[in-house]
């Protein structure tokens, strides 16, 4: 009877270990720091989606990660960020394949379209098309303020499978927006991500972030990216 009761306990235990430590990883507790280079490049860019100027394969890429204890089929979405800096400001690109576009209504709504964004810090960037075929972008803070209007140069081309985004934010309003100057050692807070909509849903899913464990706009959650 003993043995049977302390065979259960050490049963129970293994499991309460199990539970406890997908817990923790899907909360985002357990993870490794990751982080990331950011480079500094010149070169002359035009803002019109095509990403054809030389510059871009130089810069950062990242191919976006499925989030944990998740499968997504890459055809349904999938996507490189691509990034770099300069005194100018940041530019990001992003190549995303979807098979399903769903567009946003009005740029207020892009998070829950077919979009992308980019996390820096306090600051949130999305960037997508509405159902006009405008390319659009919005930026937040997360906490304590609401959208503002800012200077930028976005493109988003729809593509063969899904669709292409160019996007450049000025050094100003950087600065103005994280409070910090920008310049070669800055480091922030960092994550990209994909949403994706599908006919007939509500609302749209997030299953590609960078780093894989990222928590909807938690900052704690976030990798941490250097300007070099």
């Amino acid at each position: 009877m003993r043995t049977h009761q302390a065979k259960v306990a050490v049963l129970a235990l293994a499991l309460f270990l199990a539970f406890g430590a997908t817990a923790l990883a899907q909360s985002g507790l357990q993870k490794s720091e990751v982080a990331v280079d950011i480079p500094s490049l010149q070169g002359s860019i035009t803002v019109d989606g095509a990403l054809s100027e030389s510059v871009w394969s130089n810069a950062l890429r990242i191919a976006i990660p499925e989030i944990l204890y998740t499968s997504v089929d890459p055809s349904d979405l999938s996507g490189d960020a691509l990034i770099f800096w300069n005194a100018s400001g940041l530019y990001v690109a992003f190549e995303v394949t979807d098979d399903d576009l769903q567009l946003a209504g009005e740029r207020a709504d892009l998070w829950a379209y077919d979009s992308a964004s980019v996390w820096l810090d306090n600051l949130w960037i999305q960037v997508g098309l509405d159902q006009d075929g405008n390319s659009r972008a919005r930026l937040d803070y997360l906490e304590g303020f609401p959208p503002f209007e800012a200077d930028y140069d976005v493109a988003v081309v729809r593509s063969d499978n899904g669709y292409v985004v160019e996007l450049f934010v000025p050094a100003r309003v950087l600065e103005a927006a994280l409070g910090s100057n920008w310049s070669a050692g800055a480091q922030y807070a960092f994550a990209v991500g994909l949403s994706d909509r599908d006919e007939g849903d509500r609302s749209s899913a997030s299953p590609r972030y960078f780093p894989n464990w990222f928590g909807w706009n938690n900052v704690e959650s976030m990798a941490t990216a250097t300007l070099k």
